[in-house]
Order: structure tokens, then sequence, then C-alpha cells
């Protein structure tokens, strides 16, 4: 499915461009049909395919109507740190919780395991964080039989952070990393009442407890591709940051368990999880 810009500069005019768009709306909507991949299996909720079919009509719609939308990405850690599989039931109650707690005109969307996004119509960036900040409120009461929950979000907002199909889901991917660097995850369905979120110190400093892994690497990367922890390989599925400081260097990788942070000191690896 191809990219769906409306940058001006081209010297086409709008009406060009909406054309195009629509032309291009209509075959993400026969490819999504031809392949009938409305739902996720798992959850049940829509697929990022229906997803990308419903951006590309608020794109449309908001550059008829000169109006904002927002695309947020969300990622539920487990506290535990244990790993995830596809019938974990803590994908059903982050599944429950998003589906039961949103408008009736958003669309909910799993990505991958923990991993969701919400499209949220007709909505501004101080709506979308109020949105948020209710999501995170209520999943203190809704997440507490799953022994806790850390709720993560980044969001973009059309058209100040992109303003095409593929832009706009990486820009708030991009803004739940930075929402991760700089502390602001928030944990919830704690036993006790949540108090107010902190600041996280340098990873280095504050991630504890570390522990030695092994780690493997492919022909000619430049990072590992998985790592050795208890005798279990975790596969790492990106390397979402990378820091150096005072000789460690620590990567921010995604696996299947969530979001954890990968470093070397001293020519030995080490695993840790956020805490």
């Amino acid at each position: 499915m191809g990219v769906l810009g409306l940058a001006a500069g081209n010297g086409r005019s709008w009406q060009e461009r909406t054309e195009e768009l629509a032309a291009e709306l209509e075959k993400l909507a026969t490819q999504l049909r031809n392949t009938n991949a409305i739902y996720d299996p798992v959850t049940g909720l829509f697929s990022y395919d229906y997803l990308r079919v419903r951006l590309a009509e608020e794109i449309s719609r908001g550059q008829r109507q000169k109006e904002q939308f927002a695309l947020v990405a969300i990622s539920f850690m487990p506290r535990t740190g244990s790993r995830v599989s596809a019938v974990d039931p803590l994908i059903a109650t982050a599944t429950q919780l998003l589906r039961e707690n949103i408008r009736a005109m958003d669309v909910v969307t799993h990505i991958n395991r923990l991993e969701f996004m919400l499209l949220l119509p007709s909505t501004e960036a101080s709506e979308a964080k109020a949105a948020i900040e209710r999501l995170t409120t209520l999943a203190t009461q809704v997440a507490k039989e799953a022994g806790g929950l850390r709720l993560l979000a980044g969001v973009a907002i059309y058209p100040s952070d992109a303003i095409d199909v593929e832009g706009l889901p990486a820009a708030a991917r991009l803004a739940l990393v930075k929402e991760l660097s700089s502390g602001l995850g928030r944990t919830v369905a704690t036993p006790e009442p949540t108090p107010a979120p902190e600041p996280t110190p340098a990873p280095s400093a504050s991630i504890k407890p570390e522990r030695p892994v092994a780690v493997g690497f492919t022909p000619g990367a430049a990072f590992p591709a998985s790592y050795w922890e208890e005798n279990e390989l975790v596969p790492i599925e990106a390397i979402l940051e990378e820091r150096q400081s005072e000789g460690e260097t620590c990567l921010l990788v995604q696996t299947a368990t969530g979001l954890v942070y990968l470093f070397q000191r001293q020519r030995r690896w080490y695993v840790a999880d956020l805490t």
C-alpha cells in the first residue's frame, strides 16, 4: 500500500491531490476487502490494515474540513517482566480496557502482543492527552486482577506531526519512545494507591536489578539480534534508542515481553527491566 502524501509544492492543485487520495483510499479499501483483514484474530479488535484505511479517510476529511485528529501509540508492559504469549491474559485485560473506554467513533487497533494504536477523530492534542490520562486512571481499577500494568503512550497529531498514512504511525511510535525516555511512563494497577510519577534517572544509575546475559549477533550486524537469559532465547524485535555514556553502551530494545534496557559494560552484556 502506497504512501498517501499531501505535501504542497509539486505544482498540482489541491483538487488533483484530493482525487489521488480518494483513488488510493479506494485501492486500500479494495485490498482490505479482498484479504478479509478487518479484524485482528487475537483480540477481535480492528487490524492494522483497517487502521490504514481509516487513517486515509481521516486524512481526506481533515484536508477538506481543516480539522485535526490524533493517533495514539499505546504499549502496556507487565510489571513482573514475564514473557507474553499470544493468549496471555494481560492481552485480554488491555483489550477490554481499550474497547470499553473509548468513544463510538474511535478506532482501536491491536498491533502486536501488548501494543495498540488508537485513532481519535476530531481530536486536538490537549484532548488526546486528556484521553490518555483517563485511560491511565481507569486502568488502575480495571487491571488489578492482572497484577499491574505499565501504560505508555505517544501521540501524533494530523497535520502538525505528519500528513500521511505512513508518517502518522511512525510519529506516534517516536512520541512513545520519547515518553519512555523522559520517564513519564505510568505504572497502574498497584495494590496501593499509585503515587505521582517521578522522573526516571539515567538508565545506568536507576534500572535495577541488572542480569547478565549472552547476546547473539547476525553476520555483519552492529547490534545484538537476541540474547540468552536463564536458558531462554529472547529475540530482539527492534532497537529503539542507543546511548553511550562513560564507556557503557545502553540500548532500548523491543522484545516479546515489551521494552527493556540491554547494555554492555566492560565487555559484558546485561539486561534490565524498566521499573
